[in-house]
């Protein structure tokens, strides 16, 4: 077993808890960053995403020429009642296409769809001079 120290040894190896050396597995190491990555680009706008990657300290920024949209359906939940629930996935899904085909038309891009509610912006990850 190679001795307790960095000096020497190839980056395939690393210190587990009981300082003893072992060889790490880069396989899944791969599929660990895939999953880190994949969940980073599900909850992240594209552009954040490379720019907590590459940067070591992310600070604030100032906007001043931005538009948020905050959109949710009125009434969903009735409906939700009264319907099935076919109909209601049906719905929702021609409704956010048609919200999306809107914001992509208007140059917002969309940030997040929760439930019955979408949120997007304009002017912040990309540079629009007339946001609204």
């Amino acid at each position: 077993m190679p001795p307790c120290s960095t000096h020497g040894f190839p980056p395939a190896w690393t210190r587990n808890a009981c300082a003893t050396w072992k060889p790490v597995n880069s396989a899944g190491l791969k599929k660990k960053r895939k999953k880190t990555n994949d969940l980073l680009h599900s909850v992240l706008p594209k552009g954040t995403v490379g720019e907590i990657k590459s940067a070591s300290n992310t600070g604030p920024k100032r906007y001043d020429n931005v538009a948020i949209l905050i959109c949710d359906l009125v009434g969903f939940t009735p409906f939700c009642e009264q319907n099935s629930p076919e109909r209601v996935v049906d719905t929702l899904q021609d409704v956010f296409e048609q919200f999306e085909a809107a914001i992509e038309e208007t140059g917002m891009e969309k940030i997040k769809t929760v439930g019955d509610a979408v949120v997007a912006t304009s002017g912040i990850l990309t540079d629009n001079h007339e946001p609204v």
